[in-house]
């Protein structure tokens, strides 16, 4: 077990905050997907990234990109589609790429876990998703008058 690997994917319980406001009944699974995948990759790397969790685990991770993806095609916004597109491609090639030794490889996929969780971030942001607790918009628009 690399506790590098495991501490930067544990951060991304962190990110559930923005995704966990939302209401709407279409945003629901969304915080659910990045928890479930999250505990799946933790798992994964506590055992040594053995053949127990890796299937569920790239599952997951797969269903949170296909996610982002539905979501932000159904804002009909194509700078935001185009925007969640290239930030899951962006990290699929970096949580992909070669290496050539196990420390390049530990650093690099824990930049994959910190970056996949300012996506969680930015995702539900560029979606826009109704708040509950606080509204952004409404906020900056206040503090902005004033």
């Amino acid at each position: 077990m690399e506790p590098a690997l495991v501490i930067s994917t544990l951060l991304h319980y962190v990110t559930l905050f923005v995704p966990l406001q939302c209401t709407d009944y279409v945003y629901l699974p969304y915080p659910w997907i990045v928890f479930i995948s999250t505990t799946l990759s933790v798992l994964w790397h506590m055992d040594a990234e053995g053949p127990r969790f890796y299937k569920y685990n790239y599952f997951f991770a797969g269903l949170w990109a296909f996610y982002d993806m539905l979501l932000s095609g159904m804002t009909q916004n194509k700078e935001t589609i185009v925007v969640v597109f290239f930030l899951n491609l962006s990290i699929f090639i970096l949580g992909n790429m070669q290496h050539t030794n196990r420390r390049a490889y530990i650093l690099n996929h824990s930049i994959w876990h910190l970056l996949s969780g300012a996506k969680c971030i930015t995702v539900a942001t560029l979606l826009q998703c109704p708040w509950t607790k606080f509204d952004i918009a409404r906020g900056l628009n206040i503090c902005l008058k004033q």
